[in-house]
This record gives C-alpha cells, sequence and structure tokens, in this order.
C-alpha cells in the first residue's frame, strides 16, 4: 500500500472500513424480514385520547358489530373469558381509529395466533364505524 501522509492514512482508512463492516454486520443480524412481512402495526395500538365520533358513526359502528356478530366471541361485560379481549373499555387501551382499523382489517398478520378472522371485506366506511364503535369504548 502506497503512504500518501504518513502511516496514519492507511490505518484510518482500515479502522474506517472495519466500523462500516461492523455496522453491516450488526444491521444485517437484527434486520428482521417478518417485521417487512408483518408490517409496523404493534399488537397494541398507541396510547391515544378517546376519540370524538359523531353519534351516527358509532351507531352504525355498533349495527356492524352485531351483524359481524363480534359478541358471538368477545364480551362486553367487564370481565375477559380465557384469551378473548373483553371490549367494554377497549377505547382506554386502543383508542386510535387508524391502528383499529388495521387491525380489524388484517387481524391475522398482527396477531398470527389468533383465531379471530380479517375483517377486510367490509367496506371502508363499515370498516371505520366499527373501528370508531370500538375506539370509543370508555
Amino acid at each position: 500500500m502506497k503512504q500518501v501522509n504518513g502511516p496514519g492514512i492507511p490505518l484510518l482508512a482500515g479502522g474506517i472500513g472495519l466500523i462500516v463492516f461492523a455496522a453491516v454486520v450488526i444491521g444485517v443480524f437484527s434486520y428482521k424480514p417478518h417485521a417487512i412481512l408483518q408490517g409496523a402495526l404493534p399488537v397494541s395500538g398507541p396510547r391515544a385520547p378517546i376519540p370524538v365520533v359523531d353519534a351516527a358513526t358509532v351507531d352504525r359502528g355498533r349495527h356492524v358489530y352485531q351483524r359481524e356478530n363480534c359478541s358471538g366471541c368477545h364480551t362486553m361485560t367487564g370481565t375477559q373469558i380465557g384469551a378473548i379481549p373483553d371490549l367494554l373499555h377497549e377505547g382506554q387501551r386502543n383508542a386510535d381509529i387508524p391502528w383499529q382499523m388495521s387491525n380489524l382489517r388484517e387481524h391475522r398478520r398482527i396477531h398470527p395466533n389468533s383465531d379471530m378472522r380479517n375483517y377486510d371485506k367490509l367496506s371502508p366506511e363499515d370498516l371505520r364505524a366499527l373501528a370508531s364503535y370500538l375506539a370509543t369504548r370508555q
């Protein structure tokens, strides 16, 4: 190796190369392809205040909840039965409407071991209404 400005330059270049190599190796080992496949949505929604939603949307969401037979598995009594969440206070846990919509639409991707189906066939209006209804449960 030809020395241009003394012995420090090749040593510095080698040190920088080692740092870059280490960063690449650490990056490769911390890379989680399942995170890309599963998306960036966390299992639990972000802390958010209970949203203010118009009464017609909440009422439509309640009708969607009934029509889709959500109460066939979920309770709204304040007491959870087994692993199935009680939804009485769902807004205290997950008040973010976009999170609720994603959770409903892609539930099995977010919760791979869940028996709950994806609600990806709901119309966008019904999906938003159901998510709004759940997010406003105090």
